[in-house]
C-alpha cells in the first residue's frame, strides 16, 4: 500500500505559476519553468510551494538529490540561485538524471550516450563468459539483443538527432560485441533496429486509438498528400534540430 497511497498524497500537488510544469514520478519531481524574461523567473516560488506542501503532509525533502539545471538559450538572460532554506541553495548541475535519461545544459546528448555505453560495456563480460561456456552464436546474439542492446538504445527516439560522431561511438561497443559473437551470417546493424523503434512510435502518435498521445501536439489539423496519395500529417517544424527528429523516420 505504501506506493499507492504515497500516489495519492502527491496527486494534489500542482504549480502555482503558469509558466511552470511539474513531471511526478513515484517520489521524484521535476520543475520545469519555462521564461522568455528575468523578470517571468518563478522557479523559486515554486520550490517554496513546494517546500511548505512537504511541510504540511509530513514529508522530508532529500537536499542531496535537489540540482537546479539552467537551459539559457539568450545571452541576455540571467537566472537567480535557488534557496530551499535560508542557509540551503540549490546546486548548479550541468547534468541532470531523469527517469534514466541524461539532460544536458547545453543541450546535448554527450553525457546521456557516454553512459549508455559505460553501462552497457559492464555486460560485455557476459558475452564472453558464455562463449567460453560454448554458447551458439546464435544464443550470443540473443543474450546481446535481449540484454546489452536495449542499454545502447535507450530513449533513442528523444536523442535521435544525435551528431554523427555520437552514432559512431555506439556501433563501436556493438562491433567489438559481433567480433565477439562470431557469427558467419550477417547481423542487423544498431540503428536499423533504432529506426523501426522510432518509426513504431510515429505510426503510434499519427495512430487515431493515440488522440491523447502526448506527442500530438507535434502536428496540426492540416493534412499533405505524397505522391503515393497517402495522406499525412503535416509536422511543426520551426528549427533544423526539430526537423532532424523521428519524425524523418516516417515512411
Amino acid at each position: 500500500m505504501g506506493p499507492i497511497l504515497f500516489c495519492m498524497v502527491v496527486n494534489d500537488l500542482a504549480p502555482v505559476c503558469q509558466n511552470s510544469i511539474f513531471i511526478k514520478y513515484a517520489d521524484d519531481l521535476t520543475i520545469l519553468n519555462l521564461f522568455q524574461d528575468s523578470n517571468d523567473d518563478n522557479l523559486q516560488a515554486e520550490v517554496s510551494h513546494v517546500t511548505e506542501w512537504c511541510k504540511t503532509k509530513g514529508l522530508d525533502m532529500n537536499l542531496s538529490k535537489c540540482y537546479v539545471m539552467n537551459v539559457i538559450t539568450k545571452k541576455s538572460l540571467s537566472c537567480r540561485p535557488i534557496s530551499i532554506t535560508d542557509d540551503f541553495f540549490m546546486t548548479d548541475a550541468n547534468h541532470l538524471k531523469i527517469l534514466g535519461c541524461y539532460f544536458s545544459h547545453d543541450m546535448k546528448w554527450d553525457k546521456h550516450v557516454e553512459m549508455c555505453i559505460k553501462n552497457a560495456s559492464r555486460k560485455v563480460y557476459l558475452i564472453l563468459s558464455l562463449k567460453r561456456a560454448g554458447c551458439s552464436s546464435k544464443m550470443l546474439f540473443y543474450v546481446y539483443s535481449t540484454c546489452i542492446r536495449p542499454i545502447l538504445l535507450y530513449c533513442f527516439p528523444t536523442m535521435c538527432n544525435m551528431p554523427q560522431f555520437l552514432r559512431r561511438k555506439l556501433l563501436s561497443v556493438e562491433k567489438r560485441i559481433y567480433r565477439i559473437i562470431a557469427c558467419d551470417e550477417e547481423l542487423p546493424s544498431l540503428f536499423c533496429v533504432a529506426d523501426a523503434m522510432c518509426e513504431r512510435i510515429f505510426k503510434q502518435v499519427e495512430s487515431n486509438l493515440h488522440v491523447q498521445h502526448p506527442l500530438r501536439d507535434f502536428f496540426d489539423n492540416r493534412l499533405y498528400k505524397k505522391r503515393n496519395k497517402c495522406p499525412l500529417r503535416r509536422p511543426r517544424t520551426k528549427t533544423k534540430r526539430f526537423c532532424n527528429t523521428f519524425i524523418k523516420y516516417c515512411k
